[in-house]
């Protein structure tokens, strides 16, 4: 039985790499959290990178620490992202699916640079959803036009939803292109909402929206602190 071991890099991206070796549970737990606290306060360290493919083992207290680093980086606008563990250690974000609400990727190298990003805020009117597909012409060349239509579709969706629901004055619209990855989030001033079931109803008026997210996303959640954000990624 190995202990949990740590080393952490900045990389040239200007993202702190945190590679672990050996078993990650509560004895390894709190010093890891202590670390990544640490670099989260390190100014211009925008993105954390936890290289999980040395680890041997992973229980409940691994996915504690990264669900909370996961919600202290998102209130903080910058972002976790994962490198895949061996089969034992993804197994408990399968079995959890957690793996559905968060970032991975095959090698670190995939992180790539900070990549193109997209950020501003749209009048809250009947008008933003245009005004939002209209912000993504400047990736156009980033993305495939069969994904730019999912994503122009998507991105509607959201920003739609807070504009009907959310009330305020603004919607915020971020988008980043790193490497392969593209992640989308729509911030607003709302209270957010609980997931409901669907009806079964084929013709019912509403409620398509998160359908459509659901389907077309590799990954999408809600975010409530400090705002209501829906944010989605595709691979």
């Amino acid at each position: 039985m190995a202990p949990l071991a740590f080393t952490t890099a900045l990389t040239s991206a200007g993202d702190a790499l945190i590679s672990l070796t050996g078993e990650l549970d509560l004895s390894g737990a709190g010093p890891l959290e202590e670390e990544i606290a640490r670099v989260v306060a390190a100014d211009g360290i925008g993105r954390v990178v936890l290289d999980l493919r040395q680890l041997a083992f992973m229980d409940s207290s691994g996915l504690r620490m990264v669900a909370l680093a996961a919600r202290r980086l998102s209130a903080d606008d910058r972002s976790l992202v994962l490198v895949r563990g061996r089969d034992a250690v993804q197994r408990v974000f399968e079995i959890t699916r957690m793996s559905d609400h968060l970032t991975f990727v095959d090698d670190p190298d995939e992180v790539g640079g900070r990549g193109e990003t997209i950020d501003l805020e749209l009048p809250s009117t009947a008008a933003a959803p245009a005004q939002a597909r209209g912000a993504l012409d400047e990736i156009e060349d980033r993305v495939s036009p069969d994904r730019m239509r999912d994503v122009r579709l998507l991105v509607s969706e959201l920003v739609t939803n807070a504009v009907r629901h959310a009330g305020g004055d603004a919607v915020r619209l971020v988008v980043a292109v790193t490497g392969t990855l593209l992640r989308i989030e729509v911030h607003d001033p709302g209270n957010g909402f609980e997931l409901k079931t669907p009806s079964d109803d084929p013709l019912r008026a509403s409620g398509w929206g998160l359908v459509l997210v659901e389907e077309l996303a590799d990954r999408w959640g809600i975010d409530h602190h400090p705002r209501t954000r829906v944010w989605f990624e595709m691979d």
